[in-house]
């Protein structure tokens, strides 16, 4: 009968570890090869990662993103993540700290410094995927010219 118990045994723990590696790898997709990828860690402490795959029109396509913060930062993360997807590397400009806070609802104030390290994240990535193929950002038709006349 200690046979069949140490068997037992054996058997849910093995079941409990392939849950958890299960599980950790649904929260946290990979993409094998991205074009950019970024990690930055915040004055709290959290690090964020977040990697890009583009199409050949410099289109973001796929996204994965990491963080070992709170929930907030998980969920800034995934909210840079999922906004960068579809969009052109110039439009990147658009996703900031606010829009991020934005599209997840609105943050208590002491966490604003998640959705401003998300962004940083974000934007280090995209920059890294333009110096890597030698990409400016195209100037729109509302900036001002540089000597400030309209």
């Amino acid at each position: 009968m200690e046979t069949g118990s140490l068997l037992a045994g054996a058997g849910v723990l093995l079941a409990i570890v392939w849950i958890w590696f299960a599980v950790y790898y649904w929260l946290n997709p990979q993409l094998k090869n991205p074009d950019a990828k970024a990690r930055m860690t915040g004055t709290c402490g959290d690090t964020m990662e977040i990697g890009i795959q583009f199409d050949r029109k410099h289109v973001a396509v796929k996204t994965c993103c990491w963080t070992d913060g709170c929930i907030t930062s998980l969920n800034c993360i995934h909210a840079a993540a999922d906004l960068a997807k579809g969009k052109s590397v110039d439009a990147r400009l658009d996703i900031d700290a606010d829009a991020i806070q934005r599209s997840i609802g609105g943050l208590p104030k002491e966490h604003w410094h998640c959705a401003t390290l998300a962004a940083s994240t974000l934007h280090a990535a995209i920059d890294a995927y333009m110096n890597i193929h030698h990409l400016d950002i195209e100037p729109s038709l509302n900036d001002n010219p540089p000597d400030g006349n309209a």
